[in-house]
C-alpha cells in the first residue's frame, strides 16, 4: 500500500513500512461510534480510513464553516474523542477515528514492533 500512496496526497494516511504505525506496536486503535437503536454506524462526515484532509480534527471548524461537515457529524466526533480523551487515550490530527495508547516515543522505546 505504501508504494501505491508514495509522493501522493494520500501518502501521511499510511505508515512506512520501514518504521511503521502505532498499530505495529500494539498500541493504537481505530474506533467509531455505533447506535444501538439504529444499528448502524454514526454518521461521523467520513468512513474510517478516508485519505484526505476531511478526516483531520484540526480542519474540522474550516468544513463546518463551508459546509462540508454538518454539525451533527462535528459533534459525533467530539462524542468520541472526548470519550477516548477522558480514557487516557491520545488522538491525532489527521484521523478522526486513530488513538494511540500513549505517545509515539514512548511506545517506540517500550514496545516491540510487530510484523
Amino acid at each position: 500500500m505504501w508504494r501505491l500512496v508514495a509522493g501522493m496526497p494520500e501518502q501521511p494516511y499510511v505508515a512506512n513500512p520501514k518504521w511503521g504505525s502505532m498499530h505495529n506496536y500494539g498500541a493504537a486503535v481505530d474506533v467509531t461510534l455505533f447506535s444501538i437503536k439504529t444499528g448502524r454506524r454514526v454518521d461521523m462526515g467520513t468512513p474510517l480510513d478516508y485519505f484526505g484532509p476531511l478526516a483531520q480534527p484540526l480542519l474540522e471548524p474550516a468544513y463546518l464553516r463551508q459546509g462540508k461537515l454538518r454539525p451533527a457529524q462535528i459533534e459525533n466526533r467530539l462524542m468520541l474523542r472526548n470519550a477516548m480523551l477522558d480514557a487516557g487515550w491520545q488522538m491525532i490530527n489527521i484521523e478522526w477515528w486513530h488513538f494511540n495508547a500513549f505517545t509515539k516515543n514512548y511506545i517506540r522505546e517500550n514496545y516491540s514492533f510487530i510484523e
